[in-house]
């Protein structure tokens, strides 16, 4: 095996690093996700809202980018909530919203929403399992987390979001970047200049601006992951390197001396000096001071490599 690439878990994928290493192949690892979505006041909140429906419950919340911590500034968070409640309850069981992949994890999402509860967390909508055959569970709505709960530092991969309140950027921020995962993240806000500075600033390998996951479709939009979601790139360019050994050639005709080998002198390595700064130096009036004060040293060079 040349070049591996795997997907899932985080604990897998660190199995599947070590085991790799052991034998020096290359991985690329797109492993698991806690994504943020970052909602400001003066956001279109009807888009925000059909955002976040979508990107918490598409797929039964079990895909790897799904929106699972959601931060809304204070001024708009007690109406994104109850707005977002009455949607998560008109979502139609068994059309619109698929089972679990499997009872252990239906199990395994039960479990997590009810140390929620014991934490002290309140369920606006869902935490039940419907009355129906399957392993469906309720599209679930929680608000009033602990920081540290388990079901706002684990992946969920199902269909519960958590909601709570920032009051500036800078706790935006910081609550988003708290996570150990660091896959995809949005910023929902009419901002354009805010958006772009505050997605540098978010650890993530994917950050989408009024609009979450959508570039998995778009072949020429690099995918992957930063900290415990992974490393490497699938897809665009970056993809594409992944998939092959870089290599370079290159050949020297022969026909000029090389003015770094042997023997060396004092006005070598003066000049070997001067070209450093000529080539590197911050800005043209250092480059051209280097230049001048090193100009024996490279009239030597010069000399050299002509062969004289």
């Amino acid at each position: 095996i040349d070049k591996l690439f795997f997907t899932g878990s985080t604990d897998v994928g660190r199995r599947v690093a070590a085991l790799a290493g052991e034998r020096l192949c290359p991985v690329t690892l797109e492993l698991g996700g806690k994504d943020p979505m970052l909602v400001f006041a003066d956001a279109d909140l009807e888009r925000a809202l059909d955002g976040a429906l979508w990107g918490a419950f598409f797929n039964c919340g079990q895909t790897c980018t799904s929106v699972e911590r959601i931060y809304v500034e204070a001024a708009r968070h007690d109406e994104f909530v109850t707005r977002l409640a009455d949607s998560a309850r008109s979502l139609r069981i068994g059309d619109e919203l698929g089972p679990l992949i499997s009872s252990d994890q239906r199990d395994r999402v039960e479990a997590l929403v009810a140390s929620a509860v014991d934490d002290g967390a309140e369920i606006v909508t869902g935490g039940r399992r419907p009355p129906r055959r399957g392993w469906f569970y309720e599209p679930t709505v929680i608000t009033n987390v602990p920081r540290g709960s388990a079901v706002e530092t684990d992946e969920l991969f199902g269909p519960v979001v958590t909601v709570a309140p920032f009051a500036d950027e800078a706790q935006a921020v910081e609550l988003a970047n708290s996570s150990p995962y660091g896959l995809g993240a949005s910023i929902w806000t009419s901002d354009a200049t805010r958006a772009r500075r505050l997605a540098f600033r978010l650890e993530a390998g994917m950050v989408w601006v009024n609009d979450v996951s959508y570039s998995f479709g778009a072949a020429q939009a690099s995918w992957g992951g930063v900290k415990e979601s992974g490393f490497g790139r699938t897809h665009s360019k970056h993809g594409l390197y992944e998939c092959v050994r870089v290599k370079y050639a290159d050949s020297d005709a022969g026909r000029l001396p090389v003015s770094w080998w042997f023997p060396y002198d004092a006005e070598l390595v003066d000049g070997a000096r001067g070209m450093l700064h000529v080539l590197y130096g911050r800005g043209l009036s250092a480059r051209a001071g280097a230049a001048w004060r090193h100009r024996r040293g490279l009239a030597a060079i010069a000399r050299r490599s002509l062969g004289r």
